[in-house]
């Protein structure tokens, strides 16, 4: 072998292109880099942005949308007959619902058609059977919402009929 051969396929060698000798390998996917990666940086961001906004809402005052003020007793009692005794029936709490049977009771009373030591009697047997949930049904009492009185309740008026 000759030196000037060696030493031309030296040079040779060394101003070559890097890739010429090298295995080249085709993907048929496209190169995305490390999803899991980006996958979960965009998720902190999201988060981040959401307990921002989560802060920024809480921070906001809540402004009152209407306000009552009443210049007397009677505006007053006139705005609660409006708000709370004027209800459907099903809508009326179990106190309300109580002092409205306990109404009905007297009324009764009243109209000779029950007797008077037969208040209690028959206010115990209504109470009960108002906290076994058996008087909460338009069937089971009539009553006028507008007015606001009970109108009949054909259970208790059957047990006095009978």
């Amino acid at each position: 072998m000759d030196l000037s051969h060696i030493i031309q396929e030296v040079d040779q060698f060394n101003n070559s292109n890097i890739n010429d000798g090298a295995n080249e390998y085709k993907s048929t996917k496209e190169y995305r880099g490390n999803q899991h990666e980006l996958d979960t940086y965009l998720n902190t961001i999201r988060y981040m942005e959401y307990k921002k906004n989560v802060r920024k809402n809480v921070r906001q005052q809540k402004t009152i949308s209407e306000e009552n003020t009443f210049s007397d007793y009677n505006a007053l009692q006139s705005h609660l007959e409006e708000t709370q005794y004027k209800k459907k029936w099903s809508r009326l709490d179990s106190y309300l619902k109580t002092k409205k049977i306990e109404e009905y009771v007297k009324n009764l009373i009243k109209d000779n058609k029950i007797k008077e030591y037969d208040y209690e009697r028959y206010m115990a047997l209504m109470k009960k059977r108002l906290s076994e949930k058996l008087l909460n049904k338009k069937n089971e009492v009539t009553y006028d919402d507008e007015v606001g009185i009970i109108k009949a309740i054909p259970f208790l008026d059957k047990l006095i009929n009978d």
